[in-house]
């Protein structure tokens, strides 16, 4: 913080004296042309001139700077500025074109989502109405042949349905009435 006040207090006294340089040669050329301002030729007259001892090191002021008069150089410039400027505008023209052109598609793409999403909710709408009658037929179906198999095993009087209690209970009779593995052999 005490670094950026140091340069603060740097530059203000850089700019205080450059202004009050300015302000001295103003005065002098005034004197010069003829007129005194009034109060100020007093008051310079006073102040020590500290120019030559050790004033701006530079030949030009950075105050006094004059407006350059056009060369050939910078009115070629200005013109291949004005022709930057003129093909600028002509790529931002065609830029906007085909961002036209691209929003044209990208209308005619949603318009066409649009028609598919349409469709796709008909085809829906469709397929839900038929497909109880399918549903029923597979159900009475798939009844019948269960019924079928039922009949089937009920004839032969065979069950060989299996559920999780009965593997549990065979591997455990198998485990205690069965010769232990350490003795069964590779076949079994």
């Amino acid at each position: 913080m005490e670094k950026l006040i140091f340069l603060l207090f740097i530059l203000f006294s850089l700019f205080s004296w450059l202004m009050e340089r300015r302000k001295r040669k103003r005065q002098r050329e005034a004197q010069q042309q003829g007129g005194s301002p009034r109060g100020e030729s007093q008051e310079s007259a006073h102040e020590p001139e500290d120019e030559g001892e050790g004033g701006w090191p530079f030949p030009v002021d950075p105050f006094e700077l004059e407006t350059k008069k056009p060369r050939r150089v910078d009115v070629l410039v200005d013109h291949e500025a004005e022709d930057v400027h003129q093909s600028a505008l002509e790529e931002r023209e065609r830029a906007q074109e085909i961002l036209r052109a691209q929003e044209g598609l990208q209308a005619q793409q949603e318009q066409r989502a649009k028609d598919l999403a349409r469709q796709a909710e008909e085809l829906e709408r469709r397929s839900r109405q038929v497909q109880p009658r399918r549903r029923i037929q597979e159900m009475v179906r798939e009844k019948m042949a269960e019924e079928e198999r039922h009949q089937a095993h009920a004839r032969t009087g065979m069950d060989f349905r299996l559920s999780p209690e009965k593997v549990r209970a065979a591997i455990i009779y198998t485990e205690i009435l069965g010769p232990p593995k350490s003795e069964r052999g590779e076949g079994m």
